[in-house]
This record gives C-alpha cells, structure tokens and sequence, in this order.
C-alpha cells in the first residue's frame, strides 16, 4: 500500500487557492481575459492560414489552448495584481 503523506499547510492552502473557481472580481479583470483570449484567437487564426489540417495543427491548437488556460490562470489567481 501506498505511504499517505502529510502536506504541508503551505501546499494544503496553494491547493485550494488553485482548485477553486475565481471569478472576475472587476471590469478591469474581465477585459484582462477578453484581451488575451482576443490575442489567442488572432494568433491561431494566423496559424491555420499556414499549417495544413492534420496532426500537427491540432497538436498546435491543443497548445495553444493549454497556454490561453494558463495565461487565464495567471489573471484569476492574481487578481489583486492586475487590478492595482
């Protein structure tokens, strides 16, 4: 059986801080994820112009995807920061 670990407070807070769903708190939050969703799009639009259909673009797509949650991310989990 598997050693259950005790995490440390640190992490049990960096969990739920991750794990929950922050809404946009203000305008200024909103437009922030407009904008770079706006960016994403634009972008990938770009790119289907040049990369044929096919395992290469939608592994493209997949990470584009990927960076835009991140990038999402880094804006609901550090609203305090994009609002000042």
């Amino acid at each position: 059986m598997a050693k259950v670990l005790a995490p440390s407070e640190p992490m049990i807070v960096r969990v739920e801080k991750e794990f929950t769903y922050h809404p946009p708190e203000t305008q200024e939050v909103r437009a922030q994820h407009e904008a770079v969703n706006q960016m994403f799009i634009a972008f990938a639009r770009g790119i289907i112009k040049y990369v044929p259909e096919g395992r290469e673009l939608s592994l493209v797509i997949t990470a584009l995807q990927e960076a835009r949650m991140w990038a999402n991310a880094g804006i609901a989990l550090n609203q305090d920061k994009v609002s000042q």
